[in-house]
């Protein structure tokens, strides 16, 4: 069977991430704001019985050229570290790894939270490494 590919936009980028980690996608749910909590985390959202860490999309300006939009969806993802929402923009598309090829990324190329690329239909979608995203924000 062929991984899936999500095709994302988040902060105002086009980025990917391997499907069989998203465990489910929701409607702007209500995020509670805390205070205290790391940089990075806006907030927190109720997810199956689950109090789920919610990734401000503004953290990837400290990585890059990024900048936040209007979400209007969160991804609740599996991460290392146990379960994230991520606020995206739009869910481009769902497709196939087969359909493309994955690249590794330059130093000079992209921030430390995108490892490498995937290519589809002539377009290069950063693959966004929320793990590594995480263990950034924990320093």
């Amino acid at each position: 069977m062929t991984e899936k590919v999500a095709l994302l936009l988040f902060a105002g980028r086009n980025f990917s991430l391997a499907v069989e980690r998203i465990r489910h996608i929701l409607q702007e749910p209500v995020v509670f704001p805390l205070a205290s909590l790391c940089k990075g985390i806006s907030g927190v959202f109720i997810f199956s019985g689950e109090i789920v860490p919610m990734i401000s999309a503004e953290i990837l300006s400290d990585f890059g050229p990024y900048r936040a939009g209007e979400s209007s969806y969160t991804i609740v993802f599996q991460s290392d570290y146990g379960v994230v929402g991520l606020p995206v923009e739009s869910a481009v598309k769902i497709v196939d790894s087969s359909e493309g090829h994955f690249t590794e990324a330059q130093p000079d190329e992209e921030s430390a939270v995108v490892s490498q690329f995937f290519s589809h239909q002539d377009f290069s979608y950063p693959v966004l490494d929320i793990d590594q995203l995480l263990t950034l924000l924990s320093i």
